[in-house]
Formats: structure tokens, sequence, C-alpha cells
């Protein structure tokens, strides 16, 4: 079992986000299934949209971003280990995804760098 850890948003932000605002939540993550596959984060968004997002959103909540990730293992031909993908995943370390079109759940794949280093993405 995959040892994923999490940011939970505890308290709206008041001026600058704060580690208070924060918890840091461990979790094991279930084996994954046909036409799934494990990403393990490399880049995370923290974005200015996010302030707007969480005074509206009841807290406790998983926080939400963008992330680039790597994929790990697989059971789906689209997404092989090794390959990237963009996703709605937030702030954690392991995710499991497949294919939902659903509009947060969305995953792209990135396109081959050609050798360009991560670095320049983040």
């Amino acid at each position: 079992m995959v040892k994923a850890r999490k940011y939970v948003v505890q308290t709206h932000f008041m001026g600058i986000p704060k580690r208070d605002d924060f918890e840091l939540v461990e979790y094991g993550l279930p084996p994954i299934i046909d036409g799934e596959f494990l990403v393990k984060a490399e880049c995370i968004s923290v974005d200015p949209y996010m302030r707007a997002y969480n005074a509206f959103t009841p807290v406790p909540y998983d926080q939400f971003g963008f992330q680039i990730g790597l994929v790990q293992e697989s059971k789906n031909s689209k997404y092989p280990v090794g390959s990237r993908v963009v996703s709605h995943k937030g702030w954690c370390d392991y995710a499991i995804l497949s294919n939902s079109q659903e509009a947060t759940e969305i995953t792209y794949k990135m396109p081959d760098l050609k050798g360009l280093p991560m670095e320049l993405l983040k």
C-alpha cells in the first residue's frame, strides 16, 4: 500500500496563508484497478485564484490545485509508467487517476519536452 500525504485546509485564510491554516494528513491508497494509474507529484501549483475560492469553500477541504506528476504504476495503456501528466489533484504527493471526464478530474498527458529540463516548468 502506498502512503500518501495531502494538505487539508482547516481555516479560511486571513491575510497570508499560514502553516496553521492547514493540516498535513497521511493516508493509505488502495491498489490501482484496471483503467487507473498511480502518479507521484513533481510540481504543485500555488495560484492567486485559490484565495478567492478559499473564502467560499466550507472547511475542512483538500487543498485544490494543478499538479504535474510522474506515472509510477499503471493499468491504463494511455498512461504508461514514466509518462508525465497534468491533473487537478491538489496538494498531495501521490494520487490515483483514471480516464474520468469530470472537470476537476480531467488528466492531460504532457508533451515530450525533447530534452528540456523539468526545471523550466517550475
